[in-house]
This record gives structure tokens, sequence and C-alpha cells, in this order.
């Protein structure tokens, strides 16, 4: 039997964890991809949240229903051992809870973190909202840093396969080679494992 996978991004919003995410399930090889679960995209399925047309408005209403949502569907993928890419910036005390409660189930630990810039991430999050029409509210960026900061350390004792990804924002396809480079690195590594 094989080892289900948890891979859990740690990082503030705007600071390239889905960039990551989507480069390591584009390159990812084998017969089992592992499963995408992160709060914006479960909020982005709601047929509610689209059909609004004031995303600053939609965000509001429907952040906490899809974090409950989300989490709903992270207990369940969890039962079933499924191998998981948590796109989460890991800001709530409580995943640390979770990610023991996976070792427990027999998952291998995987965090990667992407450090950048408040005011990187700023610029980031501010392009998103014009261009995908996805909102965060700029004062998550501060806090989450803080609350980020404060649990890296108990992050980086939970699992030796702790992984860090510097985006300064001023060079994308260096960024993008950077998480490239350690997909790969990952997929060698816990490609087959997660099969």
């Amino acid at each position: 039997m094989t080892t289900p996978i948890f891979l859990h991004m740690l990082g503030i919003p705007g600071a390239g964890k889905t960039t990551f995410i989507n480069i390591l399930q584009s390159n990812w090889i084998g017969k089992d991809q592992p499963t995408l679960l992160g709060f914006d995209q479960v909020m982005q399925s709601m047929a509610e949240y689209k059909a609004m047309d004031d995303k600053i408005a939609a965000f509001a209403q429907y952040e906490i229903p899809a974090r409950e949502q989300g989490y709903q569907i992270l207990n369940e993928l969890m039962a079933k051992k499924r191998s998981l890419l948590f796109d989460n910036g890991g800001s709530a005390a409580t995943h640390l809870d979770i990610m023991n409660r996976a070792c427990d189930l027999g998952y291998t630990l995987i965090l990667v973190s992407i450090k950048t810039p408040i005011e990187i991430a700023k610029r980031h999050v501010d392009q998103r909202s014009i261009i995908e029409g996805r909102h965060t509210p700029m004062q998550y960026l501060e806090d989450r840093a803080k609350k980020i900061e404060n649990l890296i350390r108990s992050y980086r004792d939970l699992t030796p396969h702790f992984y860090e990804i510097q985006n300064d924002g001023l060079d994308v396809s260096s960024f993008e080679k950077s998480c490239y480079n350690l997909t790969q690195t990952l997929i060698l590594k816990f490609g087959s494992q997660a099969a």
C-alpha cells in the first residue's frame, strides 16, 4: 500500500502559493494526482458567489461558508486517505492540529513556504482582483504574515520535508523557475508514493 502525501502551502495572500500548486499539478506524473483543495477555489465554485457581480460583497458574504465547506471537504478527503495539495496560507494555529492528525493517519507531511514581501503581495492581490475578480482584503496580508511568522517554527518541527521559496516579485520567470525546480524535486521524491 502506498503512503498518502499531505502537501500544505504556507504564505500570505498574493505570495504565489497557487502559482506553485498549478506548476506542481501540471507536471505531476503518475496515475493518481493528489486532490487539490483551496478555500478560494471552494468559494469560486459556489453558485451564490458566482451570481454576485460585486466580488467584495461576495467575498464578505461567502468567505466563512466557503471555509466551513472547505474544512468539511478536507475531513472527508483525509478520512479516505487521499493524497492532498492544500492551497492555504497556514495562518490558523488549528492547521498544526490538522497536520498532526494527518501524521496520525499515516500521511507523509510536506510543507512549502512561499516568502514574499508584503508590498509585493499587495501588488499581486491588486492584479488578481482586476484580472480574475478574486478579492482579498488588504488588511489580511499583515495580519496573516504575523500569524504565519509565529507558527513557522512549529510547522518546521512537524516534518523533515519543509521547503521554502523566495518570491521577490522582481522576476516572474525566476520565481516560476524556482517553483518548477522544487516541483520536480517533490515529484521525484513523492510522486510514486502518492499514487
